[in-house]
C-alpha cells in the first residue's frame, strides 16, 4: 500500500507540469515546438507568445508563423 502515495504524487506532478512549463526561466526553448504545432495544437496564451517573440531565437519562418498565431488570437495584439 505504500505505492499508492507515490503514484498519486507522480500523477499530481505530471498534471501540474503543463501549467508550469511556461514559468521557467528557459521557457523560450519551448517556443519552436509551440509554433510548429499550431494550428493542429492550440496556441499558447498571449503573454507566452509575446515572450517567444521577444526572447526566443526564431527563424524568419517561425517568426512569421508566430505573427500569424498572434493575429489569430482574439484580444492579443502584436508585441
Amino acid at each position: 500500500m505504500r505505492l499508492v502515495p507515490v503514484i498519486a504524487l507522480a500523477l499530481f506532478v505530471a498534471g501540474c507540469s503543463g501549467a508550469d512549463e511556461w514559468q521557467r526561466k528557459d521557457a523560450w526553448r519551448q517556443c519552436d515546438a509551440a509554433i510548429s504545432g499550431w494550428p493542429q495544437s492550440p496556441a499558447p496564451p498571449c503573454a507566452v507568445m509575446h515572450m517567444c517573440a521577444n526572447e526566443a531565437p526564431l527563424s524568419p519562418e517561425a517568426r512569421g508563423k508566430l505573427a500569424r498565431m498572434i493575429a489569430a488570437t482574439p484580444g492579443c495584439e502584436a508585441p
